[in-house]
């Protein structure tokens, strides 16, 4: 489960990151490309994270990065409130990783979550 979200949300880093190298020459997009980076990037290090939390029982942990991984890519989005626009695919991926993390987060929410699995075969 924190494995899927995590991939997307690499995949989304790198659609930045190459957008970013190949196509941004407005110097407004190269800031918000960049930014960007730096939000995936501290997302992907929250994700990576929940899988220990969940081991050692560490709700309140396991909810706090949580909802900050889903905080990353909506301050992202936030970068764009204004012209010029994001590229369409990194919109939609963004849209994708957000709602799959939002799944993950409402899982984290439940004090303490459902035993559905063992934690241990969760890998990052």
């Amino acid at each position: 489960m924190f494995a899927q979200k995590h991939k997307n949300q690499q995949y989304v880093y790198r659609l930045y990151e190459g957008i970013l190298d190949l196509k941004a020459t407005d110097p407004k997009l190269k800031t918000r490309y960049s930014s960007c980076l730096e939000n995936y990037n501290d997302g992907i290090d929250d994700l990576r994270g929940l899988p220990a939390l969940l081991k050692s029982r560490d709700y309140s942990g396991l909810n706090i990065h949580a909802s900050a991984a889903l905080d990353d890519p909506s301050t992202c989005d936030d970068n764009f409130s204004d012209p010029p626009a994001e590229a369409p695919q990194l919109k939609v991926a963004s849209e994708k990783v957000q709602g799959l993390i939002g799944g993950v987060n409402t899982y984290c929410s439940s004090t303490p979550p459902p035993s559905l699995f063992d934690a241990s075969s969760f890998q990052v």
